[in-house]
């Protein structure tokens, strides 16, 4: 059994059902800008593809040509819904409080690595009293390139643990931006098939481990 140093974790499909929170929160925000609404299944594909948000909303207002400034000013107000609305429509997997509880007790330290806000993360860690077991969490963070782009890991997460390697490192996600993160800081992935991402397009990334309830997580850390 391999010894992980590191274990780093998606919050959205991976620790967190969040697909209604943001399903509502991308809705209120596309009223607030009197903008016909996206389908719920167009909005449900970006989230499977693991997309940041100015991303997603540049693809479902396909009609609407946005400044990088009118962008940051739909997150802003997505992200006031969200802080309003998204802690009730947001849950975390049954047993995600033994899980991450055992990773730490193997000496590995957790955090949390997402496109989404970090406020909204912390305030679903708090709200479940998760947040002992997390020793950071990295966000959607102004200048830095999202998922799967390495960039967050090599300017944030690799300063603050330079003396753990690559291969002591075991990235757990649902989509292909997290498998595809994991090659490109070059650790280990672990695929969880009850996310959000699409099983064809998972698979041909190879992840090098899948599975199918995050308990399974015992038999790899």
């Amino acid at each position: 059994m391999k010894l992980y140093k590191l274990v780093i974790y998606d919050f959205d499909g991976t620790l967190f059902a969040t697909h209604e929170a943001i399903i509502h929160c991308v809705n209120k925000t596309f009223e607030t800008y009197q903008r016909p609404l996206p389908s719920r299944e167009d909005i449900y594909e970006t989230i499977t593809k693991g997309m940041a948000l100015h991303d997603s909303f540049n693809l479902l207002d396909t009609n609407s040509q946005k400044s990088p400034e009118e962008i940051l000013q739909w997150i802003d107000v997505y992200r006031e819904f969200y802080h309003r609305d998204g802690d009730a429509k947001t849950e975390p997997y049954g047993n995600v409080k033994d899980i991450l509880n055992y990773t730490q007790s193997t000496g590995a330290t957790n955090i949390i690595i997402s496109n989404k806000g970090p406020r909204a993360i912390h305030s679903s860690l708090e709200k479940y009293e998760l947040n002992r077991y997390i020793t950071l969490v990295v966000g959607d963070t102004p200048g830095m390139k999202k998922k799967p782009d390495p960039m967050i890991f090599n300017e944030i997460i690799k300063p603050q643990f330079n003396e753990i390697n690559s291969h002591e490192i075991l990235v757990i996600g649902d989509t292909p931006a997290d498998l595809l993160f994991a090659k490109n800081i070059g650790a280990d992935g672990c695929w969880v098939t009850y996310g959000y991402g699409v099983p064809e397009e998972c698979e041909k990334i190879n992840p090098t481990y899948t599975i199918n309830h995050l308990s399974e997580i015992t038999n790899i850390v």
